[in-house]
């Protein structure tokens, strides 16, 4: 939540922003706009990529500001965002029960998303979690809307605590930020510790060094913007690829620099901007010689793999990635 004792009003967040051009006393004006609850242009630009909540050097929180006034204001709106939403909410939920010992993983409502992720040795024996009662909330952030997310979170974390297990592995992105920091931020007990799937993966592939085949290969990673909620599992990341032998090539739109895979702006009726994001994105991972481009969120996959495949880079999910290492077959239709 937005904390105004700590912003400066410095206009650091909105100088280092790649969807706007703002000059630092511009970006100080918009500051202030915001705060006073004025008319601003930053809400109806503002890509929803929550980078700026990371470049505030007060950790003042930015952007959950601007996704305020997004609401009050209804500047940016997401029909079919929302419709989906929806429906993912009041999907079918179900626990496919695994063997004693094993993990337990959230798989929010991604399931059908990208057909047999959920296949091969990392996964075999666990319990799994899908549906509309698992299903994290904070993709609101994306539609314009801060309301659903907290009562959403809330709910979440009870269905969550139901299980009855010590410890969760999250596959969704969005779904670890929803219980590692904004339930925390909303004062929300959350009674398992929660694991992300960069660090399951990590372990499993430390605890099967023997069987990993080192792939050699250079990658681009789309990194989710959710992972802002969540930047210190990144040299986990880090490790995980150095273990399966894939190089994350240094390139401008990455880390804290990272682009959003910009279908928030395709929601909001901005398709142009959208394409010329995505295409910046494509074009610096080609041009720091990448194979790859890897993705971690289910959206940034249906969003960029084709683009990125027809700039000759190989799009591929990380899960897959370490299924590859480790000597796995993938099916054609989960590449």
């Amino acid at each position: 939540m937005f904390d105004e004792s700590k912003c400066k009003r410095c206009g650091e967040c909105f100088v280092r922003c790649h969807y706007v051009e703002y000059d630092q006393d511009r970006a100080v004006k918009e500051m202030e706009a915001l705060i006073a609850g004025e008319p601003t242009e930053i809400v109806s630009l503002c890509a929803t990529c929550i980078a700026c909540n990371t470049y505030c050097p007060q950790d003042a929180h930015p952007f959950d500001l601007i996704l305020q006034r997004q609401e009050e204001t209804k500047a940016v709106q997401s029909p079919k965002g929302l419709a989906l939403a929806q429906e993912w909410r009041d999907s079918p939920s179900e626990i496919v029960r695994g063997e004693p010992g094993r993990p337990v993983i959230s798989l929010c409502v991604v399931d059908p998303l990208i057909p047999r992720m959920f296949e091969g040795r990392v996964y075999q024996g666990m319990t799994f979690l899908k549906g509309g009662d698992y299903f994290c909330h904070v993709g609101y952030c994306h539609m314009g809307l801060q309301s659903p997310i907290e009562p959403g979170v809330r709910q979440l974390v009870e269905n969550l605590a139901r299980v009855g297990t010590e410890e969760i592995v999250f596959f969704h992105d969005e779904c670890f930020a929803a219980v590692k920091s904004v339930a925390p931020a909303y004062g929300i007990n959350v009674p398992f510790r929660p694991v992300h799937i960069i660090t399951y993966l990590r372990d499993y592939v430390r605890d099967h060094r023997e069987e990993v085949r080192r792939l050699d290969l250079r990658a681009a990673y789309q990194q989710p913007c959710s992972s802002r909620y969540s930047m210190e599992k990144d040299p986990i990341l880090d490790e995980l690829f150095e273990l399966i032998g894939v190089e994350r090539v240094a390139r401008k739109y990455d880390r804290q620099e990272a682009l959003c895979c910009d279908a928030p702006l395709v929601g909001f009726g901005q398709r142009e901007r959208a394409i010329e994001s995505s295409a910046r994105n494509i074009e610096d991972a080609k041009a720091h010689g990448a194979e790859l481009m890897v993705f971690l969120c289910p959206m940034c996959t249906l969003r960029l793999r084709r683009p990125a495949r027809e700039a000759g880079l190989r799009p591929i999910h990380l899960s897959n990635l370490v299924r590859l290492a480790l000597g796995e077959q993938l099916p054609p239709e989960t590449t």
